[in-house]
C-alpha cells in the first residue's frame, strides 16, 4: 500500500512541476511581448543597407565642397503606405504605422508616393514639410532642389 501512495505522490509532483513551468513560460512571453510593444520607434533597421536612404557616412560627406545632399526624414501619424524613389531608384515601399520613420538621403531628386496623406508628415534638412493633403487623399510630391522650397511650411 505504501508503494502506491509513493506513486500517487510522484505523478502528482510532475504533474505540479510541470503546470509550474507552462506558467513561467506563459509570465516570460507576456513579459517579452510588452517589453517589445513599448520599445520606443527608432528608424527602421533595413535603411543603413538601401542606396538613398541615411548613413552616417552620406550624411558627414556634405563638408568637402560638394553640393550636400537633401535630406527628408519621412514618419507615419497613422497607418499609410508610402513608396519612395530617390534618384531614380526605389528605396522605400512599406506601409507605415503611426510613429515609424525613414531618412531620405536625396541628391537629384525624390518622388513619394502616399496613400494617406493625412497620415504622414515629412521635414526636408530639419525644416517641416507643408501638409500633403487630407485624410485619405492619395498624393504625390516630386521633391528637387528646385521645388524644394516649396515643400516647406
Amino acid at each position: 500500500m505504501d508503494e502506491i501512495a509513493f506513486e500517487r505522490q510522484r505523478r502528482h509532483a510532475a504533474r505540479v512541476f510541470m503546470v509550474a513551468v507552462t506558467g513561467m513560460l506563459i509570465v516570460a512571453a507576456v513579459i517579452a511581448y510588452v517589453v517589445l510593444q513599448n520599445r520606443p520607434e527608432t528608424e527602421t533597421p533595413y535603411e543603413a543597407a538601401v542606396p538613398g536612404l541615411s548613413t552616417p557616412a552620406a550624411t558627414a560627406a556634405g563638408g568637402r565642397g560638394e553640393i550636400a545632399p537633401i535630406r527628408i526624414e519621412i514618419h507615419a501619424t497613422g497607418r499609410c503606405r508610402v513608396s519612395a524613389t530617390v534618384d531614380g531608384s526605389q528605396v522605400l515601399a512599406k506601409t507605415l504605422q503611426a510613429g515609424e520613420r525613414a531618412t531620405l538621403v536625396v541628391n537629384e531628386s525624390a518622388v513619394l508616393d502616399v496613400d494617406d496623406a493625412g497620415a504622414f508628415g515629412f521635414t526636408i534638412d530639419g525644416r517641416p514639410g507643408r501638409v500633403l493633403g487630407r485624410k485619405g487623399e492619395t498624393t504625390t510630391a516630386r521633391i528637387t532642389r528646385e521645388t524644394v522650397a516649396s515643400y516647406l511650411r
